[in-house]
C-alpha cells in the first residue's frame, strides 16, 4: 500500500501540477484545443470544426475530453489538458496494478517509476493532443486480453473489446489494428492460439461490443459531412501517412527504436537487459512475453510507416517500462547482481546531470 500511495502521489504532481501554467505551444495542440472550443461555443456534437471549417485530422473522443474539461475547469488551457493529465495517471496506475497482480509489489514500483521518470511521457500526457486518450485505451485493452487470457473469464474480454472500440473511437483504425496484432502473436507465441482459446474470447459478442462503443459517432458525422470526413479521415490522415508519409516526418526504419529509447529515458538504458532477461523467461513469465510483444509491435508497425513522429510509438512505453521495472526488481533482490549493472548506473547518473541541464536552455 505505501508503494502505490507514492505512485498516486507522485503522479498526481507530475500529471497536474500547473498544468495551465504554459499556454499552448503545439501547432496540433493548438489546433485540437480551439476545435474543441468551437464545437462547444456552437452546440455541435458531432462534426469538428476549426476556424468554422471541417477539421478531418482526428475522431472526436479528444474533442469530448476537452468540452468536458472546459465545462469542468473553464475555456482555458487547464480545461484542455485535464482528461489527458488523467488518462496517464490511470495508465500509472493500471501498470502498476498488473505488476503487483502478477509479480509482486516491488516490479510494480519500479514499472511505475520508470514511466514517471520519462520526462516525454510526462510531456506527452500534459498535452490536448489526441495521444494520451490513444495510449490509455491501447493499454487498458491489452492489459485485459492479458487478464482474461490469464483467467479465462470472459468479464476482462468484455472489458478489452470495451476498450478496443474506444481506441477506434480515440484515433482511428490503429485503436484496433496494434492491440489486435498484438494479442495475436501473443497467442501464437504461447501455443494457446486454440479454438477452445478463440471461443472463450467470444468474438460474436466482441464484434458487437466494439461496434456499439466505435460506430455511433463514425456513422454519424459520416451522414453530416456527407461522407467528406470519412473519406479524408481514412484515406488522407491513415492510409496516405502509413503509406506516402506526410511533409518533414520521413525517417530511417530505425527511428521508431531510437525514439522509444530516447522517449523513456533515464531508465530506457535497461531496455537490451530487459529484453534478455525476457527472453530468458520466456517459458514462464508470460507477462513479460507480452510487454515484449507489445513494445515490438507499436515500434515495427511505425518502423515500416512513411510517417515517424515521436508521439506515434509512445503507447510502447508502458510496456516497455514493465520489462524494465521486473528486470530491476530482480536486480534488486540479488545485490551481486547489481555490480553487472555498473555501465548502466553510469549512463543513468550522467543523464540525470545533463537532461534538467538542457530542459533549462531549450
Amino acid at each position: 500500500m505505501k508503494y502505490f500511495l507514492l505512485i498516486l502521489l507522485f503522479s498526481v504532481l507530475l500529471f497536474f501540477s500547473f498544468l495551465g501554467g504554459t499556454s499552448v505551444f503545439q501547432r496540433a495542440e493548438a489546433r485540437n484545443a480551439e476545435c474543441a472550443r468551437e464545437m462547444m461555443q456552437n452546440r455541435e456534437w458531432i462534426v469538428p470544426t476549426f476556424n468554422g471549417e471541417l477539421r478531418t485530422d482526428k475522431p472526436a473522443m479528444e474533442y469530448y475530453g476537452m468540452i468536458a474539461g472546459y465545462y469542468l475547469l473553464g475555456t482555458n488551457e487547464a480545461g484542455a489538458r485535464f482528461f489527458s493529465a488523467l488518462c496517464g495517471l490511470l495508465v500509472v496506475l493500471a501498470t502498476f496494478w498488473i505488476a503487483r497482480r502478477h509479480w509482486s509489489e516491488k516490479a510494480a514500483w519500479w514499472s511505475a517509476l520508470v514511466m514517471l521518470a520519462s520526462l516525454h511521457l510526462i510531456i506527452q500526457f500534459r498535452l490536448a493532443t489526441p495521444d494520451p486518450y490513444l495510449i490509455f485505451c491501447h493499454t487498458l485493452s491489452i492489459y485485459f486480453f492479458y487478464e482474461g487470457w490469464h483467467s479465462r473469464r470472459w468479464k476482462w474480454f468484455g472489458l478489452m473489446y470495451i476498450f478496443l472500440g474506444l481506441g477506434i473511437f480515440a484515433k482511428g483504425p490503429v485503436g484496433l489494428m496494434l492491440p489486435g496484432l498484438t494479442g495475436l502473436l501473443f497467442m501464437l507465441v504461447t501455443k494457446t492460439l486454440t479454438w477452445k482459446r478463440i471461443v472463450e474470447l467470444k468474438p460474436w459478442w466482441g464484434i458487437l461490443l466494439v461496434a456499439v462503443v466505435a460506430l455511433p459517432w463514425y456513422y454519424a458525422v459520416h451522414v453530416k459531412t456527407g461522407g467528406e470526413w470519412t473519406q479524408i479521415f481514412f484515406f488522407e490522415h491513415n492510409l496516405n501517412r502509413f503509406d506516402s508519409g506526410i511533409s518533414g516526418h520521413h525517417g530511417p526504419f530505425v527511428m521508431p527504436f531510437i525514439f522509444v529509447l530516447a522517449g523513456l529515458l533515464p531508465f530506457s538504458v535497461f531496455a537490451v537487459r530487459a529484453f534478455k532477461e525476457t527472453w530468458r523467461q520466456r517459458k514462464n513469465n508470460p507477462l513479460m512475453v507480452m510487454a515484449a510483444l507489445s513494445t515490438l509491435v507499436v515500434v515495427g508497425f511505425y518502423a515500416v510507416s512513411q510517417t515517424k513522429l515521436i508521439n506515434y510509438t509512445s503507447p510502447a512505453y508502458p510496456f516497455l517500462s514493465l520489462m524494465i521495472g521486473s528486470t530491476i526488481a530482480g536486480l534488486s533482490n540479488h545485490p551481486e547482481s547489481l555490480r553487472k549493472t555498473k555501465i548502466e548506473t553510469y549512463i543513468m547518473v550522467f543523464l540525470a546531470i545533463l537532461i534538467p541541464i538542457a530542459v533549462f536552455f531549450l
